[in-house]
Parts: C-alpha cells; sequence; structure tokens
C-alpha cells in the first residue's frame, strides 16, 4: 500500500530536493539503520519520532565500525560533560552505554519529539532539565490490529459519533500530526526559521542585505536558550598554559578535580579559558589533565547565558582586567560571575613584591569587585581584608557584594598529582631521617621568612644544634641574593635541602620523612602546607598571624619576631620539648570533596560570610537617623518610613 501510494526516495534524492518538504519527520531508534540520520537531522532538522531514549550502543557501533570514528566521546561529552567522560574511562564503556543516554545532538537539533513512553520525558527532565522535557510530546505505541468486537476495544459508538480511544492506530495518527504542526508553528527553531525568511522577504525601498539576514540570525542565536543543563564555567586560563606546580595551581587542580567528579544537581562542569579577548572551552587542557583522548573535542568559543555561573578558579591579574568587556557582555546575558579570592597581600603589602605587581593586582581586585556577584575567599581572614578594603576603596557597584569563605583540601593524591621521583630521591630521603628536620613548603618569595629561617638555622649550627632545613619550592621573585647564599652554603645537600621542582609524588614523601613544618610566611590566604602538614601528622612551628591561628588553632607551636635570634630561640625550645610538642592530629583538614561543597554553597548563593555595602546597617543607621530628625523637630512628629539610606 505505501509503495502505491507514496514515491520512496533515497537519501541522495531528497538532499536536492530538501526545500520541496514543508515538514520533515524522523523515526530514531537504537540500530545501526539509523547510523544516517545523525549527520541529516543536524543538516535538515525536523520532528523526532524517538523510539529508544537511550542512543550509545548505536553511536558506539558507528564508531568502532569506522563510520563515524569518535563519535561516542563527542555524543557522551555533548549529552553530559567531562564528569562522564571520566565515568566512562574508569567504568568501561559498556557501564556508560547503559548509564547515560547520549542523545543531546538528536534533542536538540529536532524541531520538535515524540516518544512513546512517558519514562523517556522523567529521563530527558532528570539528564538535560525541565525546558527540555517540556518540548517532548508523549504519544502511546498504536497496537497492531483493532477492531470493534475486541473485549478491549479502542473504538467506542456514542449515538452516531464514533470516538477512538489512545492506542487505535488513527487516534495515534491524529495525534502525530497535531504535535508535527504544533512543533513546525511553535518551536522555537522554526520561530527562528520563518523570522529570519520574513526578514529576507521584507518589502522595502531598501532590500534586506545577506548581511542584514546574518546579522539577524545572530542575534537569535545570542538570545536563544540554550539546550541542557546550566554550566558552571571554570576559568583555568593559566594552568592550561603552564602549570608551576605554586599552590593556587595545586587549589585549581583540586577543585577542578573534585567539581568534574561531581557537579551540582543540573549544572554540568566546563573549564574555560581566555584567548583572543573572549572565552574558549578548555577541552583540550581538561582531557589531558583528566587523562582522556585529545583528538575528538575542539576548543570552541563559549556558548552561555542565564542562569549559566561563571568561576574564576585562578588569580588572574594579568588576563581579567583585559577581559572587562566580555564579563560586561555575559552579564547582560545573565551570566552570574564569582571569582576567588586567594589573598589581599599585593594589595594590602605591596612592598613583598616586584613594583609592577601592586598596580596589576589593584586593577585585578577593583575589576573583579566591580563585576562579580559573589566572591569566594579562602579563609575568614582574607574576606575580613576584603571587606576592610572595600569599605575604604568603595567601588562602584549596582548591587551588594556578597563575600563569602571556605577552606581548601590537602589531599594531595586528589589534586591531579604530579608524578616521578628525582633519581637521587631515596638518598635524599635518608639524609632527613637521620636528624631532625625542619621542612618549609612554598615559593621561594619575600614575604615566606626564609631568610629569616636560614639564618635562624646557622645560629642553630654554631650553637651545636644537629637538625636539617628542607626548602620545596621553585625560585621566585627578589631572591637572588638569597638563593646565591644557599648554592654556596657549606651545608648545602648536608644539613640545608633546597628542592626545586619537585614533583607532588615526591613533596609526599617529604612530609612523611621530616619532623616538623615550620610556616615562618609573614602574611598567607590560608597556609595549605599546615593544612597537609596536619593531614600527615606532622607537627607545625607556626608565626603568629590571624590566617595561621585561624587554620591550626591551638594545634601548633606559635613564635614571634622577625629577627633570626628570635626563630632560633623558638626551634630550640620547640627540640627541647620532645614528646611535649603540640600534635597536629587535632587540626580539622578536609578533603577536596568537602572544599567543593563549601565552595558550591558560595557559588550558587546558599552562605555568604558578608555582604558589602552591609545594607542592614545601612538602613539600621538610617532608621536611626530617621528617630532623630523625628525627635528633634517635635514631640509629636510622625516620620515617613525609610526605604533605603539613601533617602535619608
Amino acid at each position: 500500500w505505501i509503495s502505491a501510494e507514496f514515491a520512496i526516495r533515497d537519501l541522495r534524492w531528497f538532499e536536492s530536493n530538501r526545500n520541496r518538504f514543508e515538514r520533515i519527520v524522523y523515526q530514531f531508534c537504537n540500530s545501526p539503520s539509523h547510523q544516517h540520520m545523525f549527520s541529516l537531522l543536524a543538516r535538515h532538522p525536523g520532528v523526532v519520532v524517538l523510539h529508544d531514549f537511550h542512543l550509545g550502543a548505536l553511536l558506539n557501533w558507528m564508531a568502532n565500525s569506522g563510520y563515524a570514528p569518535g563519535i561516542f566521546t563527542t555524543a557522551l561529552y555533548e549529552s553530559h560533560g567531562f564528569s562522564a567522560l571520566q565515568k566512562d574511562r574508569e567504568d568501561g564503556r559498556e557501564a556508560s552505554i547503559k548509564t547515560y543516554p547520549c542523545n543531546a545532538v538528536v534533542l536538540r537539533n529536532s524541531v520538535g519529539v515524540i516518544v512513546h513512553s512517558k519514562n523517556s520525558i522523567e529521563q530527558a527532565r532528570e539528564w538535560f532539565g525541565d525546558s527540555t522535557s517540556a518540548t517532548i510530546r508523549y504519544i502511546p505505541f498504536p497496537r497492531d490490529q483493532v477492531t470493534p468486537k475486541d473485549s478491549n476495544s479502542t473504538v467506542e459508538n456514542r449515538g452516531d459519533s464514533i470516538f477512538l480511544q489512545e492506542n487505535h492506530p488513527e487516534w495515534v495518527a491524529t495525534q502525530c500530526r497535531n504535535v508535527i504542526e504544533e512543533s513546525y508553528l511553535t518551536s522555537s527553531l522554526a520561530m527562528e526559521q520563518d523570522l529570519v525568511a520574513a526578514v529576507a522577504s521584507l518589502r522595502a525601498q531598501v532590500q534586506p542585505s545577506d548581511t542584514d539576514v546574518e546579522k539577524v540570525a545572530a542575534a537569535l542565536a545570542e538570545n536563544r536558550e540554550r539546550f541542557g543543563n546550566r554550566q558552571i564555567l571554570l576559568d583555568v586560563t593559566n594552568i592550561a598554559q603552564s602549570d608551576a606546580h605554586t599552590g593556587i595551581q595545586r587549589a585549581t587542580r583540586g577543585l577542578l578535580s573534585a567539581l568534574v567528579a561531581a557537579p551540582p544537581l543540573g549544572y554540568r562542569i566546563e573549564p574555560v579559558r581566555a584567548a583572543g579577548g573572549c572565552y574558549v572551552y578548555a577541552r583540550h587542557f581538561t582531557s589531558q589533565v583528566l587523562g582522556l583522548s585529545t583528538r575528538d573535542l575542539e576548543d570552541d568559543p563559549v556558548d552561555a547565558g542565564h542562569p549559566d555561573i561563571f568561576l574564576a578558579l585562578e588569580w588572574g591579574a594579568d588576563v581579567i582586567p583585559s577581559m572587562k568587556p566580555w564579563f560586561v557582555k555575559q552579564r547582560q546575558h545573565g551570566i552570574q560571575i564569582v571569582f576567588l579570592v586567594y589573598d589581599m597581600l599585593p594589595v594590602i603589602h605591596p612592598e613583598f613584591f616586584p613594583p609592577e605587581i601592586a598596580p596589576l593586582a589593584l586593577a585585578w581586585i577593583r575589576t573583579v569587585t566591580e563585576i562579580a556577584d559573589r566572591v569566594a575567599c579562602i579563609s575568614r581572614t582574607v574576606a575580613d581584608e576584603l571587606y576592610r578594603w572595600l569599605t575604604e576603596e568603595k567601588p562602584r557597584r549596582i548591587e551588594p557584594l556578597s563575600v563569602g569563605y571556605f577552606h581548601l583540601g590537602a589531599d594531595l593524591q586528589a589534586s591531579l598529582p604530579s608524578k616521578g621521583l628525582p633519581n637521587n630521591a631515596q638518598e635524599i630521603l635518608a639524609k632527613l631521617r637521620d636528624r631532625p628536620s625542619f621542612l618549609m613548603v612554598g615559593t621561594l618569595e619575600p614575604r615566606k621568612g626564609y631568610r629569616q629561617a636560614l639564618a635562624a638555622m646557622e645560629r642553630l649550627w654554631f650553637q651545636g644544634s644537629d637538625a636539617n632545613l628542607v626548602l620545596v619550592g621553585n625560585q621566585g621573585w627578589m631572591m637572588d641574593d638569597l638563593v646565591k647564599r644557599i648554592r654556596q652554603h657549606p651545608e648545602y645537600d648536608r644539613r640545608l635541602f633546597w628542592l626545586q621542582g619537585i614533583s607532588d609524588e615526591m613533596l609526599e614523601q617529604v612530609y612523611q620523612t621530616s619532623s616538623a613544618l615550620l610556616a615562618a610566611s609573614e602574611g598567607e590566604g590560608y597556609g595549605l602546607p599546615l593544612m597537609e602538614a596536619a593531614k600527615h601528622g606532622l607537627p607545625i612551628i607556626a608565626r603568629d598571624i590571624p590566617v595561621f591561628r585561624e587554620t591550626a588553632g591551638k594545634d601548633a607551636y606559635y613564635f614571634t619576631g622577625e629577627r633570626a635570634e628570635e626563630l632560633s630561640d623558638a626551634l630550640r625550645i620547640w627540640l627541647s620539648l620532645g614528646d611535649a610538642v603540640p600534635a597536629s592530629t587535632g587540626i580539622r583538614w578536609q578533603n577536596w570533596h568537602e572544599s567543593r561543597r563549601q565552595l558550591l554553597d558560595i557559588v550558587l548563593g546558599k552562605q555568604f560570610h558578608c555582604s558589602w555595602p552591609d545594607v542592614r546597617a545601612d538602613v539600621r543607621s538610617a532608621k536611626l537617623l530617621s528617630r532623630t530628625i523625628s525627635c528633634a523637630s517635635g514631640n509629636n512628629c510622625a516620620t515617613a518610613p525609610v526605604e533605603s539610606p539613601h533617602q535619608v
């Protein structure tokens, strides 16, 4: 009957005659016979009758057969992001096919979708959100044969009329026709196509040019609701260019790993990097650090809008100010912007840094506090320092800035650690075991207290104390004199060790071998080495500064003073305490997944430490001023309610 009633064409004929058709309907299922439909649907969108919600088996067959190499990886990423790619690597392809639908490309490119199972709509809601499930229509699968004589008849006589019930082929056909027409009339894709066509056919004295039509199409694309779950865009620009294995970059790796492994419900994690005045997806970098293939994904321009979130994981003083126009534009599109603030040291203590750093840091913090919706500081100390700076600087803002704080993780193994041991690793570790070893971890820079520490150890060595000083960190700025002094020191490689550029794997063993962590820094945002030391049960000797008190509490031995003799006296007393030294085992360190939870509470607006300006405090002051004015003007003088402090 079909052959007699309809002309059956091949794909080549259809490609040449596409414009002859006003409606296109695809029958899609998880079978190799549908392999050609993915590319066809992308070129010629239509209504999809989706018989199977999961398409992973078909896509995997297409990839393995050579028909479309890499298509499964691409479809898995487009549907579910890096979290699914990581699970695919860990659990295997069979588990991925069973777990993940891998059908985002079909749902996104279709004019409308028809399914024969209500469960498919629930799965669409679970995997891609309410907006996607709302565009899918359920129509039950028709029965093969139905007659009025059947006991379960789907035809019902009511007087002179015949009512078709669900499952009857004619009823199903009518519903399918209605959904097809509805989709072509009301879907966003169909309306966009109609609008572009209408603009192109406008009759006016000056006809729209191809450029005009392209601008209309571009404007539509910018305002189009993006398919699928909301995005959290993680700015990893600096570490994607070069990983110097600093504390900030270790934190970036730890948070990136934890967020990819467990995105918040309804979100997907997308690392991004700045490039050419805009941001692009950092897919090659992310694939590389997660141990995934970098062959199938491209670093395309970021496609984002309301209600996506931009989260800057790094300190980007050399990037963020120049990207301000991009951020302003994204805010107009509804993106929320959140920055991590690791410390305020270059602004508060510029003497610790090269002359060019302070202006860069000031430009960065001014940009951040103008464009951000929220900031997440890595300690309460930093949050309070930022609030004080805001109060003095008073940046221009339309709405108050929410300031929260959280603490970093301390598990090196979960921060995508670097691997490898130097050839002389066992020799070094043996020397560290031979005598008490004081370990200092961090870039060699002025504020870290390395000069005082070396001078203090020289006093101890002169006085007969036999102990090691172990420095772990790359050379920073303004330290050429100390570096020369270290390398020419008579105790170098005997009781003075500088382990420059070692891997995280080697650092782990150094922590396990040392006797105590010496945290002599004069200023920090958090003090990650203290937490890492506590994780290894390593006693801590720390300078008495607020942030170390915040992180270590009573479970560290504190010293004061900036002179060598003050620190050498403290170290000598500590050595004399023996087993009575304060133990770090009481310090509450957390892993990166716990740190991730705290950070997400700030990012998602569930928690904040303070708000600048403090609207509540301003309103209280305004009400007090209002009462003062009322009393001054007479005993029975009524005062109008204060709507805002500016009104007063």
